[in-house]
């Protein structure tokens, strides 16, 4: 016999799960319009800020730099300095003269060794993007990190940063670290293409065997180039030495 009872309850809690669910969904596409819609106005003002830096005359440029300070301290820091990487080199290294001046670098470089893990990968995204030389040391010592996502986030902003300090000190830290962040570095290394070749190079003929393991993975899209083929012959020569331990962890 069916109890219309039970049968009513469940119906009303099914309709609350139901009607709770839309009310959740609506409110996420709200909530995300208008994020979406603050970041569209945040790009919009930095850019126009960017474009006082241009006119020439100083009372514009003080203006546009002062906004350009304080988007690189807001919520959206991090998109700006996406916006300043992609900015012509003598005014990026105006820009990023006016953060030095005003505390921004130092305060990533603080933010770098927060406590909380997610501060201290959103610093080094920063750093890695403003392409800061002063910051290297800071990636590098981000690369012995305790978590594994702040690790490969030190990686990449090295990568980024397209130094030449920055490259050397990534190719030396290849094989000093466990298999997910060496692998992270040597995919780096092939995204930097022949600039890193030389020095690729260097480490299979002078590194350690992990090293050498290491360096040898990285020449495959620079087919045909003497790069390539030294690390070629470096590495088929040197196949015993450079493979990792079979058994056991190595770091």
């Amino acid at each position: 016999m069916i109890d219309y009872q039970v049968l009513l309850i469940t119906l009303g809690v099914l309709l609350c799960i139901v009607a709770l669910t839309t009310v959740a969904a609506i409110g996420n596409k709200v909530i995300t319009g208008r994020q979406e819609s603050s970041k569209r106005a945040f790009l919009d003002r930095l850019r126009k800020s960017f474009l006082l830096l241009k006119t020439g005359v100083p009372e514009d440029r003080e203006e546009g730099m002062h906004r350009i300070v304080q988007a690189l301290s807001g919520k959206w820091s991090e998109m700006a300095s996406q916006e300043v990487s992609q900015l012509e080199l003598a005014v990026r290294l105006d820009v990023i003269h006016a953060l030095e001046e005003e505390g921004v670098i130092q305060r990533c470089l603080r933010q770098a060794k927060s406590p909380l893990k997610w501060n201290r990968a959103r610093a080094l995204r920063i750093l890695g993007e403003l392409k800061v030389p002063s910051s290297v040391p800071a990636l590098l010592s981000a690369l012995e990190d305790k978590d594994s996502d702040v690790r490969n986030v030190a990686a990449r902003s090295l990568g980024r940063m397209k130094l030449q300090a920055a490259e050397e000190a990534l190719v030396e830290c290849l094989g000093r670290h466990g298999p997910s962040v060496s692998a992270r570095i040597a995919a780096i290394c092939i995204e930097m293409g022949p600039r890193t070749a030389p020095l690729l190079i260097r480490s299979l003929r002078e590194g350690t065997p992990k090293a050498r393991f290491w360096s040898a993975r990285n020449p495959g899209r620079d087919q045909g180039s003497r790069a390539t083929r030294s690390l070629g012959t470096r590495s088929r020569t040197r196949r015993t030495t450079s493979a990792p331990p079979r058994s056991g962890r190595w770091a």
